[in-house]
């Protein structure tokens, strides 16, 4: 006689399965009581496009359908030259059923903004008052109201604009930003537009988490406000950095005082001079890198990472200082962990770990 397993059992079994939907169709067919948490991972995300959006329609709207209650994610790609695009708008209502979705990833590609509404502040983007987490990616060539937009989402936690090509439109009201709104990844385009709109409704206190792009000069100055408005409160910040200037870069010394952040927890550095195309190293200045780190004073620090593309342009960088910065444990009392993402190479995490023997004698340093 065979044994049923218990729920909670066969529940963890499907559950390691989330990233195999072969496996979890396959367990859906075994029995009635492995369908639902089968579905539960199947249907999490539903990734919608011009090209199936119809279908998704005729399912959401027949009887026998049964993803409703699974939805959690929608990953949706827009293209207005398309001729089902327009279907977007016409399920608005019906996706208003779809209670569950927290996250949406959206991504625009507009050739006109003479209809914006259309886009941005009817139909399809009006049917998530529920989301936390927002990704957009844009691309458009007139101005766009993406702001009016944002503040559709009432229960924003999370803003990540990935990509964002095109201009900004003034908001059309009184734009508010959510209440909840307090982590935030931009992209260059969107510095400048987003964090002048969230200082102006005094909002910059409410954000923890910032996540930023290399500063470019017409993101400068309302970056360097933001950042002091942003204060004690920041828990959590990301920034590519570049020490080779060229024509469009700025000098990040300039901008960024970590002293102003004494709240940090989480501090993440990527200096992406590689990138740059051959720096010569005699003109690569690494030792503004050590300048900023140790303005560094937030005793709650707890992780820490410095990602560098390039290792060789930091051959001279003076490692025993920044050893022996971090390894003061009266300084930084809660560090638990200093990371260096390493290339795959031998001779890398060897030189880290004789540059920092003090985090490497501490287990402090993780190298990646």
């Amino acid at each position: 006689m065979p044994v049923e397993l218990p729920q909670e059992l066969t529940d963890a079994i499907i559950d390691h399965l989330s990233n195999d939907p072969h496996s979890l169709q396959s367990c859906s067919l075994v029995c009635r009581a492995f369908v639902f948490r089968c579905r539960f991972h199947l249907f999490a995300t539903c990734r919608l496009t011009a090209t199936n959006i119809f279908e998704f329609c005729c399912l959401l709207r027949s009887p026998a359908c049964t993803f409703v209650p699974h939805v959690r994610s929608i990953h949706a790609s827009r293209l207005q030259w398309h001729r089902d695009d327009r279907w977007f708008n016409e399920i608005a209502m019906d996706l208003r059923r779809l209670l569950g979705v927290r996250e949406l990833d959206m991504t625009l590609r507009i050739v006109s903004t003479s209809n914006a509404n259309a886009y941005f502040r009817t139909g399809f983007v009006t049917s998530f008052s529920s989301v936390t987490h927002l990704v957009l990616s844009c691309n458009f060539t007139s101005p766009a109201p993406l702001v009016d937009m944002i503040c559709l989402f009432p229960a924003l936690q999370d803003l990540h604009i990935r990509a964002l090509s095109g201009t900004l439109a003034d908001p059309i009201h009184v734009a508010v930003p959510p209440k909840e709104l307090h982590d935030l990844t931009l992209s260059t385009n969107s510095v400048s537009p987003l964090l002048a709109w969230l200082y102006a409704y005094n909002h910059l206190p409410k954000v923890d988490a910032l996540s930023l792009p290399p500063v470019r000069p017409n993101n400068a100055t309302t970056l360097r406000t933001a950042l002091k408005r942003l204060g004690g409160s920041l828990r959590h910040l990301n920034v590519s950095l570049t020490w080779y200037l060229g024509v469009s870069d700025v000098d990040p010394s300039t901008v960024f005082n970590l002293a102003l952040h004494p709240n940090l927890e989480t501090l993440a550095i990527r200096d992406y001079a590689s990138r740059r195309g051959g720096v010569p190293q005699e003109v690569y200045k690494s030792h503004h890198m050590i300048l900023l780190i140790m303005r560094l004073a937030a005793p709650a620090l707890r992780h820490f990472e410095l990602k560098l593309d390039d290792l060789l342009l930091y051959r001279t960088f003076d490692w025993s200082a920044l050893d022996a910065f971090l390894s003061a444990e009266q300084r930084f009392p809660c560090l638990r962990s200093v990371v260096v993402p390493c290339r795959p190479v031998v001779d890398e995490r060897l030189f880290l770990r004789d540059a920092m023997p003090l985090l490497q004698a501490s287990g402090l340093l993780v190298l990646t």
